[in-house]
């Protein structure tokens, strides 16, 4: 690979420069973005909090002030590790524990804010950016070609979304990236005796710490597999037969948490349910798909509403399709063979029973973390080999994506929501319409996402705001004292029966696709 671009000290230091940006984004505004529903529930479990334990003290129809809902979000010296790996394995067990074990050190000694927890995320997106350099060197034997892709996932608004996010992606990420520079060495080094066991031991102990953060590690165990076989051409060299055993013996001491979750099998149904229950029209898939492609590199925000998603999409999906050709004609199997399968195994174990099946497994692009890395990679190559040609029309599309993606990330960081935030997205707006009533109440109760959402929806309201979480669906009492009254998400069915039974009209004061806020007053005054 000819690398004479990385002398050329004006390209060196803007790379330089979008590296450093892409850092900055990562750690600043860190409490900026609504605290949301999925996150409520990682503090929950690095509290040790069942779910029984917190929504009964809870959700029991008295009246609690908004720091109350607040107390569950922080460690309690009466809570250890253990409480962590109970409540996880009881209520989440489809979440393996090593990043909330991770997280509750770092909130232990560092403190219990939303920075703080978010940080950890952030950190670890660093390591994942020196780990895409390492695997450029491994793959490509180019440093130029990994500092391009190191810049593309500094900037990534996708990756600098969810390194701002108190979940284990950011965590993944680093794993697939160190798991795949394992591999790769192994299999350079299968000859040298000396270091043959090293460098398997050593893949096989990033295997298995990636299965204790994410189950979907078996999908990045099962691409690089498909990528040895196609490179052995489904021979069984010393090469298979090394990666068989290692990634057994990955399972084997993964064997504790897979005899947790068979244990807990029905609450994992339960809290995943709606990836198989809700069902869309397979076009609908294939869009999702592809406006998640695009959000690797450019991100419009929402779904489908901005009419220019409907230019950006196709031109994305041109330019990585263009990207994974190139690469096929003028790499080797060792190196397309690799970013083949590290892209299109998650998506096919997705997407597939998607369209037989239904559901909406694939529509989630943080299952998909594996391809978008291999996205990334591939269009690095493409943009790297054409700028070493000097290729004007290259230099300008690479300025293209690169601002494309700063803008977008630019952008989101100036935003107090993201889509990510799904389920939550909207508690912003919800929040502010709140706040502007002098000293409401707000009700909610447990159903669908209410309980994260409430707990959320705490940490954006004002101190005299305050809060009833009723258990259920079930006729609900006007209580007195209250000139306003704000319900967060309740069926139709209950609005009316409220309206019906007591001397008070509804008005829907704001809906999206997640939430919705009903005002309550009285018809007759106090």
């Amino acid at each position: 690979m000819n690398t004479k671009l990385i002398y050329q000290k004006p390209v060196y230091w803007l790379l330089i420069i979008i590296l450093s940006l892409g850092i900055f984004l990562r750690f600043a505004n860190l409490d900026k973005k609504v605290y949301w529903h999925d996150e409520v529930y990682t503090k929950l479990h690095l509290g040790g909090y069942f779910f029984g334990e917190w929504h009964s003290a809870l959700f029991n129809g008295q009246i609690h002030r908004v720091e109350e809902l607040q107390k569950y979000q922080i460690l309690s010296p009466e809570k250890g590790l253990n409480h962590t790996l109970k409540t996880l394995a009881v209520d989440d067990p489809h979440h393996p524990p090593l990043y909330y074990i991770i997280a509750r050190f770092w909130v232990k000694y560092l403190g219990n804010s939303i920075t703080v927890i978010r940080s950890l995320s952030a950190f670890f997106s660093l390591l994942a950016l020196g780990a895409m350099y390492w695997l450029c060197l491994e793959l490509f034997s180019s440093s130029i070609i990994g500092w391009v892709a190191v810049s593309l996932l500094a900037v990534s608004p996708f990756f600098i979304l969810y390194s701002q996010e108190a979940r284990e992606y950011s965590f993944w990420s680093v794993i697939i990236l160190a798991s795949s520079i394992a591999l790769l060495k192994s299999v350079r080094l299968i000859s040298l005796t000396s270091k043959y066991f090293l460098t398997w031991a050593t893949y096989g102990i990033i295997l298995t710490l990636g299965l204790y953060t994410s189950l979907f590690t078996i999908l990045v165990i099962i691409a690089h597999g498909t990528y040895l076989l196609i490179r052995e051409k489904l021979r069984l060299t010393p090469i298979i037969r090394s990666y068989l055993i290692t990634a057994i013996a990955s399972l084997v001491l993964f064997s504790p948490w897979i005899i947790v979750f068979i244990a807990n099998y029905e609450q994992y149904k339960r809290s995943t349910g709606w990836a198989t229950l809700i069902k869309i029209p397979p076009l609908d898939l294939f869009k999702s798909l592809g406006l998640n492609i695009s959000r690797v590199l450019v991100d419009l925000g929402g779904e489908f509403e901005n009419p220019l998603i409907g230019v950006v999409i196709p031109i994305v999906l041109l330019l990585v399709g263009y990207s994974l050709y190139y690469l096929y004609r003028t790499t080797s199997i060792e190196v397309w063979g690799f970013i083949f399968t590290l892209i299109i195994i998650p998506i096919a174990f997705l997407l597939i029973p998607d369209l037989i099946k239904g559901g909406i497994r694939s529509v989630s692009p943080r299952y998909l973390v594996p391809s978008w890395l291999g996205i990334l990679l591939s269009v690095a190559y493409l943009l790297t080999t054409h700028l070493n040609n000097n290729r004007k029309i290259w230099s300008a599309l690479a300025v293209t994506v690169f601002s494309a993606s700063i803008i977008s990330s630019t952008v989101n960081f100036q935003s107090d929501t993201s889509w990510i935030k799904v389920i939550s997205y909207s508690l912003p707006k919800v929040a502010n319409i709140i706040n502007e009533s002098p000293s409401p109440l707000v009700v909610g109760n447990s159903t669908n996402y209410n309980p994260g959402n409430l707990i959320a929806l705490s940490y954006r309201l004002k101190p005299e705001v305050k809060m009833q979480l009723l258990p259920n669906e079930q006729t609900y009492i006007i209580p007195d004292g209250f000139k306003e009254i704000f319900f967060l998400s309740p069926s139709q069915e209950l609005g009316i029966k409220i309206e019906n039974s007591q001397p008070i009209t509804v008005k829907r004061v704001f809906r999206d696709n997640h939430l919705g806020l009903w005002k309550i007053s009285r018809t007759i005054p106090l």
